[in-house]
């Protein structure tokens, strides 16, 4: 039987990471924004409350999700960090380590004058645990399937606490927020595949999860769960759709990144914009056109 488990939120705003406490130890999903390393082992110590933290999970290798990794090993060097072999991979390309350098002093100005980026906080980033789909995390408290959910990028992975019924999203499979005028707000988010990114929600509705943990967004239960898989799925055949008809209608590549601008970013709830640059938004939807126009409809 599961025991008792608890889940909080804690790092910058846009570079959230999720703190999965058990009875006795403790893992991390994702690690947030590099400029935010320290801060963020900080936070996770004051809420352990004597607990190991045994794992970091990465669910990809994006600046955002796995930029503190490296300082969050120095204050706890036996947590174990688990992340794809394509993401190593990225993590020691000198070009994937200048372009985050870049995002980091942006995300770090938009956090106000009480933080600072510096190009030291980018790097070190060696992956203990290379894994892939239907490898097993065992800790104290946990028995933890990693699954491989590529359509954001190729190395993404998802995190499925069976005896929890909880499921920690790659951003593969969107974004959401609560609560809006209209309701939930939801968000694709696939990059290089959206037949991927639609494949992975329909294999994780297979397994009805009690509890997501949604990136940037937060945790999701009950009734809300259902309605953001299927919210979800309708969102990446419209964004898909819409890539193609402009595509046909003859439109060029800026008009195309002007339209999801307006419709993802511009009309975005103020809490997620203001916590992503609209340069990383921009980049991820320009280097989304090529790939899925190669993938097809």
């Amino acid at each position: 039987m599961a025991g008792q488990f608890t889940v909080e939120k804690v790092g910058a705003s846009g570079g959230e990471a999720w703190l999965v406490l058990g009875e006795r130890s403790a893992v991390l999903a994702d690690s947030g924004f590099p400029f935010y390393g320290e801060f963020l082992a900080k936070e996770i110590n004051e809420r352990l409350n004597g607990r190991p933290l045994t794992d970091v999970l990465i669910t990809h290798s994006h600046y955002d999700h796995a930029g503190g990794f490296a300082k969050i090993k120095t204050v706890f060097p036996d947590a174990i960090v688990t992340a794809a072999a394509h993401a190593q991979q990225i993590f020691r390309r000198t070009n994937a380590l200048h372009a985050m350098r870049t995002l980091n002093r942006t995300a770090a100005a938009m956090q106000g004058a009480a933080y600072a980026a510096s190009d030291e906080d980018v790097g070190g980033y060696e992956v203990d645990r290379i894994s892939q789909d239907g490898d097993q995390i065992i800790t104290e408290d946990f028995h933890i399937e990693v699954w491989e959910t590529p359509g954001h990028t190729n190395d993404s992975l998802s995190f499925w606490f069976p005896r929890e019924k909880l499921m920690v999203l790659s951003e593969s499979t969107g974004i959401f927020l609560r609560n809006t005028d209209t309701g939930m707000y939801v968000e694709p988010a696939f990059i290089v595949s959206w037949k991927a990114a639609l494949k992975a929600l329909r294999r994780i509705g297979k397994v009805s999860p009690q509890t997501l943990i949604v990136p940037h967004a937060g945790v999701l239960a009950g009734d809300d769960v259902s309605e953001f898989l299927r919210r979800e799925a309708e969102e990446i055949l419209f964004a898909k759709g819409l890539l193609f008809r402009l595509t046909a209608e003859g439109k060029t590549e800026d008009d195309i990144l002007d339209a999801f601008k307006t419709r993802y970013y511009d009309s975005r709830p103020g809490i997620l914009t203001d916590c992503q640059p609209v340069q990383a938004f921009m980049i991820n939807y320009k280097a989304m056109i090529p790939y899925i126009l190669k993938e097809g409809p």
